[in-house]
């Protein structure tokens, strides 16, 4: 987790963390909401993560260790000394309808979460359709809007089911024509964070979910781990996998929670921060307009 500018917070009265052997949950009394409240998240030790002695605002609100998950999503939770709250920033994707007491929460002092695809997704190129896998450095891949542009590198992470906190990064999958005109043209497979371009709005994976053609896949179908990958081009783009418009990778996620990133800081060393395509995101359902909702396919009905 790098600094990063938040501009709304929920506040958590009496907010308490209960761990049992099931897992942490958050109880409080009631949320709030404030906004046109500008701040800032401080990665204190330049981790690249949500650690402790991370804070916000300023070093009397302290990450607590917690997080909390909201539309795949996972969000800091912090601490004031002289309150009994409980704060969780945000930029105006989390409401108080988002909080219940006695939700579940995560103790993780070294939080990040991957947006990515998993192994077997077909990314275009100009000879044809590649597996993520098989791309390397200096391959090329081709663009949405048909130009060929050179792989810079391809993240690898590895993700084990085997503990609770890996159910934050439940990949979402697409089914065939789910998007809408035909797209994808097989079922495609990303993580929840990772970024559709869908009707000129880029949107969240774990945001389109309507629990049937586009669905979270259990941990349970995953096996005890499954890798997923990353591909980055010299500026954010919107590549093709599956044949489905979708974003290339971005530094909002730090390179350093892939499990090659040394091969990176080999190649390229410190880099300057990427610029983000100028195209609204939506990074929670209700953010989604209506308008491109409407141009999913149909769900299914069960």
């Amino acid at each position: 987790m790098s600094d990063a500018s938040t501009s709304e917070f929920i506040s958590l009265a009496s907010g308490t963390f209960t761990d049992t052997a099931d897992g942490s949950t958050v109880t409080f009394a009631e949320a709030t909401n404030t906004t046109d409240y500008p701040g800032s998240v401080v990665d204190n030790d330049n981790s690249d993560s949500a650690s402790m002695g991370d804070y916000w605002l300023y070093n009397g609100f302290q990450y607590t260790g917690y997080t909390v998950t909201v539309d795949g999503e996972e969000y800091a939770v912090f601490s004031y000394t002289y309150t009994d709250a409980l704060y969780i920033p945000h930029n105006g994707e989390l409401s108080v309808e988002d909080f219940s007491s006695g939700m579940e929460a995560t103790y993780d002092t070294d939080a990040d979460v991957a947006n990515c695809f998993l192994a077997g997704t077909l990314i275009a190129t100009r000879d044809g359709e590649v597996a993520v896998q098989e791309l390397k450095v200096g391959d090329t891949v081709r663009t949405q809007s048909g130009r060929d542009v050179a792989v810079k590198w391809v993240g690898r992470q590895s993700v084990t089911t085997r503990f609770g906190a890996a159910e934050k990064r439940m990949p979402v999958q697409f089914r065939a024509g789910s998007l809408g005109g035909g797209l994808p043209h097989a079922d495609l497979t990303v993580t929840a964070d990772h970024g559709m371009l869908v009707g000129g709005v880029i949107c969240h994976a774990g945001a389109l979910v309507n629990g049937s053609t586009i669905r979270q896949v259990p941990l349970a179908e995953l096996g005890d781990a499954y890798t997923v990958y990353h591909v980055e081009t010299d500026a954010h783009d919107i590549l093709l996998a599956n044949g489905a418009p979708a974003e290339s990778f971005i530094d909002n996620v730090s390179r350093k929670i892939f499990d090659n990133y040394d091969d990176f800081e080999a190649l390229y060393g410190d880099v300057p921060e990427m610029d983000e395509l100028p195209l609204p995101r939506a990074m929670s359902a209700r953010q989604v307009p209506a308008s491109v909702r409407a141009g999913l396919a149909t769900p299914v009905a069960a």
